[in-house]
Parts: structure tokens; sequence; C-alpha cells
């Protein structure tokens, strides 16, 4: 059999692409395209399995049972390590519910279809992407889907097809994976779809069947440029949602690849020792590296603030899992039997995630968190990607539903949270509210959002929906999370309180009055969360964790804008009586950083009623 001889520039590849995406996961500002780390892998990837696989086939040795028996010498046991310490830190540092999304993300994981689960169960309340230890695998399920499938076609195409014809139906697979990115893929993150990420495995299968040729220097040099560039050019800066950037970058690293030159400067610069060292561990500090720091976030701790430790540490547990258990597992010869036995050993371990699983759904949860701290979208209109059809269905009257006053309450999560809060102060004060709300998308008229916005199409129906029914309404109660579209970055092309004056105006023209609720802060840490880390002795109090400081910027701007208006009230009554150590009788009154629980919500309740203040004075003064 002809064997693959040994190139030092891919292993050089590899560390660039490595490097990139480690550096891009502690801060994308550092560099902006680090992401297309993954894709350069994706490529050589293609590239050096279709070359075995052809190989083989070519030979008339290739065995089904040989190729998946190396692929999992190669990938399960460092993956299969990582997951198992990931397993021992969840267990001591999440929370219930965090922990049981984490055990549901490790089954996918064992099982390779983590790209899908996590594509499909994107959760605007769920824990932040950055905090799930098993993200980044959704590229390993990618990559072994595609693995699933290849050997087969490849083998179709090798005994019908000759050779130099190969590359053509290649080529028609890369197309056809990059068109169905115009396929709608609806309840799907595409980002994470197999068939729209196959194409750069592709790329690199398609030099396996083209001939190799010499390229001067300056064009060795000029292809590794565009490389690098992408690695700096700001997200966003080409249109096709990062299709332009992964396609070329793909396109030169393919090329790089089929061109081999010994006398090519990035050849001799890909080859220096260091970048191969790395190299050889790019797939222990892949799999390291997230793990890491989703764990350091999750305790809130910014990774740039333990850089240096956390470089030591992955570099250690990175150099521990080549050498001691990557290489040693590769290269140890295994028969049929062995393989067999030991994988249906790890198939039995996706099978104990789901049973611990299952115990730990069933388990009761202790006091502080049920029943306490959930969140409670009942008897609401939330629109909410997953509950749309739903939202304008039901039921979404709070407070006395026998009074003639009748008012519309609307706003992003902010507003949801006050449904019980509404529901009490409304029977008390004689009136009912229709409460509508979306997550990340505060009620103003002109403002819609793209179809590349997770928001999308749930904010833009619930504007929609707003202003049809708005006209049945002479009072209107408008709540958001102020500050959070001011300072927070992802929210700043908002333009909240340039779109908040159109819709004040607006609302003028139609002559409601309007209350406009100041915000509740954000104190940066949810309570659950904070109790699990103090019992851990990783906080002593609640302020030790950095809140957010852009909610009282927030909350100064919009009731600035409100003193403008004669029909808009500012009510800050009900903050008020929020206390400082957000506990009422024992109890933590928020469910995570920024959002009352219901339970919450009806204390607060209870003390505005106590203060004998009315929500809606200066209306029934009217």
């Amino acid at each position: 059999m002809q064997m693959i001889k040994y190139r030092a520039d891919i292993d050089g590849l590899r560390a660039v692409a490595v490097l990139s995406v480690i550096v891009y996961h502690l801060n994308p500002s550092w560099l902006p395209g680090g992401f297309l780390g993954v894709d350069i892998f994706f490529v050589i990837s293609g590239y050096l399995i279709t070359k075995i696989i052809y190989l083989e086939i070519a030979n008339g040795n290739f065995s089904f049972i040989e190729f998946y028996k190396r692929r999992a010498k190669r990938i399960l046991p460092v993956f299969s390590f990582v997951i198992f310490c990931s397993f021992i830190l969840a267990t001591l540092l999440f929370t219930n519910d965090d922990y049981y999304n984490y055990l549901r993300s490790a089954k996918s994981a064992f099982l390779f279809y983590a790209n899908i689960y996590f594509g499909k169960n994107f959760d605007y309340f769920d824990i932040s992407s950055l905090e799930k230890p098993l993200l980044h695998i959704w590229y390993l399920s990618v990559e072994e889907q595609f693995y699933f499938i290849f050997p087969i076609v490849l083998i179709s195409l090798v005994r019908n097809i000759s050779k130099d014809k190969i590359h053509f139906f290649i080529l028609f697979l890369i197309g056809a994976s990059i068109v169905f990115k115009y396929y709608p893929v609806s309840k799907y993150d595409a980002y994470y779809l197999p068939h729209l990420r196959f194409y750069e495995l592709l790329i690199g299968s398609l030099i396996v069947f083209l001939k190799p040729r010499r390229l001067n220097n300056v064009f060795h040099i000029f292809l590794f440029g565009i490389v690098v560039s992408a690695f700096f050019l700001p997200k966003g800066m080409l249109i096709g949602d990062g299709y332009i950037e992964r396609i070329v970058v793909c396109s030169s690293i393919a090329t790089l690849i089929l061109t081999p030159s010994n006398q090519s400067i990035v050849t001799k610069l890909l080859s220096i020792k260091f970048l191969v060292f790395i190299g050889l561990l790019s797939y222990s500090l892949y799999l390291w590296h997230w793990t890491l720091l989703s764990f350091i976030r999750y305790v809130y701790i910014d990774p740039v603030d333990v850089l240096l430790y956390f470089i030591v540490l992955l570099f250690l547990l990175s150099y521990f899992s080549y050498v001691f258990i990557e290489t040693p597992v590769r290269k140890k010869n295994i028969s049929h039997k062995v393989f067999l036995y030991g994988m249906l050993c790890y198939f039995l371990l996706p099978i104990s995630i789901e049973l611990i699983r299952k115990v730990e759904k069933n388990t009761p949860k202790d006091e502080l968190q049920e029943p306490y701290y959930t969140w409670d979208t009942s008897n609401t209109c939330y629109f909410h990607e997953m509950q749309i059809n739903q939202s304008i269905e039901k039921e979404c009257t709070k407070g006395d539903t026998s009074s003639s006053i009748k008012i519309l309450a609307l706003g992003d999560s902010h507003m949801t949270q006050y449904a019980e809060l509404i529901d009490i102060v409304g029977r008390k004060e004689g009136w009912s509210a229709d409460v509508i709300s979306s997550p990340s998308c505060p009620f103003n008229v002109n403002f819609r959002v793209s179809e590349k916005d997770h928001r999308f199409p749930a904010c833009n129906l619930f504007i929609e929906h707003a202003k049809r029914v708005l006209d049945n309404y002479d009072v209107i109660i408008l709540a958001a999370r102020w500050g959070a579209y001011i300072g927070n970055d992802e929210y700043k092309k908002d333009k909240l309180l340039e779109n908040l004056k159109e819709t004040l105006d607006f609302l003028q023209d139609k002559q409601k009055i309007v209350y406009l609720l100041e915000d509740n802060r954000d104190v940066g840490i949810s309570p659950i969360r904070f109790s699990k880390l103090k019992t851990l002795g990783i906080y002593s109090e609640l302020n030790d964790v950095s809140a957010i400081t852009y909610d009282e910027l927030g909350n100064k701007k919009v009731k600035e804008l409100s003193a403008s208006y004669a029909n808009v009230y500012w009510i800050d009554s009900i903050v008020k009586h929020i206390p400082q150590s957000l506990i009422i009788d024992n109890k933590y009154i928020y469910w995570d950083s920024n959002h009352l629980s219901p339970y919450g919500s009806r204390k607060i309740a209870e003390r505005f009623i106590e203060a004998d203040t009315l929500l809606l004075k200066q209306h029934r003064q009217e």
C-alpha cells in the first residue's frame, strides 16, 4: 500500500488554525476572523482522510471496520477524557437546571449529534453559549457525520468513474452544499448544520483528485496572506454571513496543500518546530481550550484576567493528553474483537448519561430552587421563536378582568417578569392588562430585526401584533431592559432612544396615556448560581460579583425622554421595593441576574400595595 508522506507544513497549518480559534474564543475583538480556524481544520481533515480512503480503495484493501477503528483510536480517548473531566466540574459547579442541560449536551456529544442539539436548542433563558462546556464539539460532530457518509460515496465513485472525473462530482457536491445555504432551515441555527458545512471538508477532498502543481514563492505568500488577513477582517464586513470568508480561506488553504514546495517561504515558516509542535497538540488544545474557558466564565471570572494561568493549564492538559492518552492509543495495535468491545463500552457512556439525566430530572430540588426560581410565561402573550403560534392564541389578561379599564402592557422579557405583579396590583386597583412581550425586543413601532438576528421572526411578529391591537386600549404600559439597548454592544444597533421617541410620538398622536416602568438592576449573577458558588467558597457576598453598570444610564436616558411628553409618566415606585439583598422572607426574588421570578414579582406587588402606592395613580386622578 502507498503511504501518505508526512508533511510538517500541514501540522503548521493545524497550529495556525487552533491558535486562531483560541485567541478568538478568548476575546473576539483580538482576532475577529479567528473562527475561520475551524474551517481550516475541515479542509485539512477532508484532504487527509479522503487521501487515506482513496489509496486504500485503489489498492483493494479498504475496510470500513479498519477505517472506523482508526477514527475511534484517533479521536475517542482524549475526547472521552475531556468530557469526563467536564462532567466532574459540572457536577460540582452547575446549578440543577444547568447541570440537567449539560447532561443533555454530553449525551449529544458522545453520540456525535452535538451540532444538531446546539443548533436546535437555542434558548434565550439558557446559560450563555460562552458557558456551555461542550459547545465546541459541534465541529467534531459535523466531521463524523461526514465520515459516516463519504466513504460510501467515494467507493461508489471509484468503482464507477475514472479518477480524472471524480473531481467533477465532488465539485457538484461542493456547489450543492453552498447552494443549500439559501434554503430555509426553521428552528435550527444554520451555522451548525452538517450539509451546510460539508463543502469545507469536500474542498479538502477535491484536491486529492487534482494534479499537484508547483507555484512560485510570491503566490504562496499571497495565499497565506489572504488567510492571515481574513483573521483580522471584522465580522460582518462582507456580505454572505461569513460564506465569502470561509470559501476564500478554504480555497487558499487547499491550494497551499495542493502546491507543496520545500523552497517556499510559507512552507518553511509552517514547518518550524514550534508550529509543528503546536500542530501535534492541536486536537487536544481544541478540546481543552473551550471547556476550560466555559468553566472560568461560569464562575464569573473573565479569562483575560487569568490569562497566564489559563495558558499554562491549557498547555499542560493538552500535552498530558497528547503524550499519555492520544499517542499511545493511536499507536496501539487493537484487534477487531477488542475494538468492538471498546465501542460497546463507549456507547454505554451516553446510556449512563441519560440515566443520570432522568434521575436528576426526578430528584426533588432544594428549597433555593423550587418553586421560587422559575420562569413562567403562562397566561401571557410571549412571542418566543419556539412559541410564536401559541402566543397569538393564548389568554393574555392579568388583573381585574371584570373591570372596564383595559390596559395594554408591552415590552421585552422585563415586561414578562411583571406579569404576576400586574395581576395582583390590577386586581387591587380595579383594572386589567393584556401582557404582550418578546425576549430582547422592546416595543418600538418602527423597529424590525433582520432575518440574521436571533430575535427573528418573533420580535417582528410581536410588534406587528401589538400595533394591530393598540387602538383597543387607552392606556399603554411599556417596560424594557432599557440599559441593555444603550450599553450592550449587541443591541446598540437597535437605536433604542431614537426608536422610543418615535414610539412616544406615535402614541401621543393617538392620544394614548403611557407609563414607562423604571428597569430593575442587573446584579451580574443568578442568585441560584451564586448560592451554589457560595457553598464552594468562591464568593461570600452577592456584591463580590461585578454587576452590570449600564442599567442606571438606561433609566436616566429614558426618564429624561419621558419628561418631554405631557401624557407620559415615569414609574419608579416598583423598583424601590426591591431590596438590595434581593432577599424577601429568606428567599431570593430574582431567578437569574436581571429577571424577577414569579415569586419575586408577587412579593414586590405585596410591598407595593402595603405602601399604599397606585401604579396608575396619575391616570385614575384624571
